[in-house]
């Protein structure tokens, strides 16, 4: 993760310097982090908003990423995102080192595109317990309507 957070740092520095567009930099981000990955941080800063929210006294932040409408955003701390990939793809089986959104947290400060929002500590504390509880509320119908077979009963998913 070092590795990457280096890499990431020095895309301003390649694009400091007028490197070609596909750089050392780029190059290994499509090397630890594949095209698709890539592709949907670079939406992600072309279209949206990652936005870092900061504790004034504490320090304490975390990262919102502006998702697919619908009001939803991302959150995002080092080494966790909120969303379906991170579950999927990079904690439950590491087939990715981080997902899109991560990336482009990564990516944003170095690139310009990162948004700052400082709160106090009690906003900051209320906003970061709604943004990680929200996502985790959310669940598929389809798995709800059917128990976790063999599963006791105080466990089984209630329809």
């Amino acid at each position: 993760m070092e590795l990457l957070k280096s890499v990431c740092a020095n895309v301003r520095r390649d694009a400091d310097a007028d490197a070609p567009l596909w750089s050392e930099s780029w190059s290994a981000l499509h090397h630890l982090c594949g095209q698709s990955t890539l592709d949907g941080a670079a939406e992600i800063l072309d279209r949206k908003m990652v936005t870092r929210l900061v504790a004034r006294r504490s320090r304490r932040e975390y990262f919102l990423v502006e998702g697919n409408g619908r009001g939803k955003s991302h959150t995002c701390v080092p080494g966790f995102c909120t969303c379906k990939s991170f579950c999927l793809s990079v904690a439950a089986k590491p087939d990715l080192l981080v997902c899109k959104h991560e990336l482009a947290v990564l990516l944003a400060e170095p690139l310009g595109k990162l948004h700052n929002n400082e709160l106090e500590d009690d906003e900051w504390a209320k906003a970061f317990s709604h943004a990680m509880t929200m996502p985790m509320m959310e669940y598929d119908p389809h798995l709800a309507a059917s128990p976790v077979k063999d599963a006791p009963a105080q466990l089984a998913l209630m329809p």
